[in-house]
């Protein structure tokens, strides 16, 4: 993806055209000069071979420019506004990620005006750096260096998704704001995307040659472009037409935008219990008088074992006294999975006179305690909470290896039982999910989102990126799959 932004790392100017006398780019075999030197229309391929070398050559040129007529303060200040001055420092990580977004924005289209915050800025002002660059130096420009600068000086930035990708070719791109299409020649860019990723970018076209000058490095799943078709019904205000002008008005929101899209996929997902509290691993542990009387007050927390279950695995003295017996705290249903039957919301281990209960939430810990002293009274002391960070239970999980005796998840899911039965879990989810209120639809159901052009729009995203999700996974594809073409069926996509 760094080839979108042409020439960003190179240190030396690249040649503004071939050697007349060597072999002619277009690679027919025969010299420049005798081939493709003199031709008024190129090919397109030949036009965008040649204004790739204008390109690479022309930044490193731009870059010292701005030093020279703008001062070294430039970049900075030009930043602190990209990143719409910020209350805090944006990571490095995400600077780094937004430089071939920054650097091509910074020279053609960035403009500082005459107030306070441009004071310790050098002139010129109300100008862009291209633009200045042009103005000062335009007579001693080749034809197609002032026909490119001319092309590029402020175009606006957009969201473009990928309709078609061709490998060393080029691409097919629609504008996700105005609804244009464009086919734009690209060639290492090409090979990194397939259709439904979305590039934010500018396209221009120069020459009769249509190309991406400036692109965010990381590639934009579908799942965010109901973000983005949100923007543009509230901003726009559902107009026919959006034109460029109407874009480069919106510059700074469209920055906003993009940093947000790119700050989100970043940031690793807020994980949540079935009940939506954030995930955080705790562990209450209390003193108890007798192990029989906890049991007898207790296990009815259990609904889907009742209490002659529990006491067979329990384990009992000689006289019949409980040493030790395992109480999971479950609801019958599943608020995320209809084909579940039951909902585990802890577990509870009693341990002659302790009393061990683990749960997955702040919310979940203190319910329990409270049911816990209300049925108990003053039969159980609490004594303390231990927080597990999530961090190492992740990693202890990722790290975790099946015990002696007992498969692994990857084991499991080879028996033809197990697949069938998450086949079911996945067809009965996908059975639920037109009818479910979304986040990302802005809290409607697809089953209603979808009455509009913009909610199919945004529908018909979320639907590509679980297809993606579901063909990765190679053992459950097929029925992940065929659950999704049925949501399609059903909703008219």
């Amino acid at each position: 993806m760094k080839r979108f932004f042409r020439g960003i790392h190179h240190k030396k100017e690249a040649r503004m055209k071939p050697d007349k006398h060597g072999p002619c780019i277009c690679g027919s075999g025969k010299k420049y000069k005798t081939c493709c030197m003199n031709k008024e229309n190129p090919p397109v391929d030949l036009s965008y071979r040649r204004l790739s070398a204008v390109h690479d050559a022309l930044i490193p040129r731009l870059l010292k420019h701005a030093e020279a007529a703008f001062g070294k303060n430039a970049i900075p200040a030009a930043m602190t506004e990209f990143m719409g001055d910020p209350e805090e420092p944006p990571s490095r990580h995400l600077l780094e990620l937004t430089t071939p977004v920054f650097l091509p924005w910074f020279l053609f289209n960035w403009v500082h005006g005459d107030d306070d915050i441009d004071i310790w800025l050098k002139s010129p002002a109300f100008t862009t750096v291209a633009g200045h660059f042009l103005e000062t130096k335009g007579r001693r420009l080749e034809a197609i260096e002032r026909d490119f600068l001319k092309g590029v000086i402020e175009r606006p930035f957009s969201f473009f998704e990928i309709l078609e990708a061709r490998p060393d070719e080029g691409l097919r791109l629609r504008n996700i704001l105005s609804g244009d299409e464009i086919e734009v020649s690209e060639r290492s860019g090409s090979k990194a995307v397939k259709a439904g990723d979305i590039l934010f970018c500018r396209v221009v076209r120069v020459q009769n040659v249509a190309m991406i000058v400036g692109c965010s490095a990381m590639i934009i799943p579908p799942i965010r472009k109901p973000e983005i078709i949100r923007f543009r019904e509230e901003y726009f205000r559902k107009r026919r037409t959006i034109t460029e002008e109407m874009l480069k008005e919106c510059d700074f929101e469209l920055r906003e935008l993009y940093i947000q899209i790119l700050d989100g996929m970043l940031k690793p997902p807020q994980l949540q219990n079935t009940d939506g509290d954030p995930l955080s691993f705790q562990t209450l542990h209390f003193e108890i008088d007798s192990a029989d009387l906890a049991f007898e007050k207790l296990h009815s927390l259990s609904t889907t074992r009742d209490k002659g279950e529990l006491l067979r695995d329990a384990e009992r003295d000689r006289d019949g006294h409980i040493l030790r017996a395992e109480i999971t705290w479950d609801r019958k249903g599943h608020k995320l999975n209809k084909a579940l039957d039951n909902t585990i919301l802890g577990r509870l281990y009693i341990d002659k006179k302790k009393l061990t209960v683990e749960v997955n939430s702040g919310r979940r810990a203190e319910r329990i305690r409270k049911e816990i002293e209300k049925r108990l009274g003053a039969h159980a002391v609490y004594k303390t909470t231990a927080i597990q960070p999530i961090e190492a239970m992740m990693e202890k999980a990722g790290q975790g290896k099946a015990s002696a005796g007992v498969p692994s998840k990857e084991d499991l899911i080879h028996h033809p039982e197990v697949r069938k039965k998450v086949a079911e879990m996945m067809e009965a989810h996908w059975k639920q999910w037109p009818d479910e209120k979304l986040p990302a639809l802005g809290g409607k159901t697809p089953r209603h989102a979808v009455k509009t052009a913009a909610g199919r729009e945004s529908v018909e995203a979320l639907l590509l990126d679980a297809e993606r999700h579901a063909a990765a996974d190679k053992l459950m594809a097929e029925p992940g799959l065929a659950a999704i073409r049925q949501v399609r069926r059903l909703l008219g996509l």
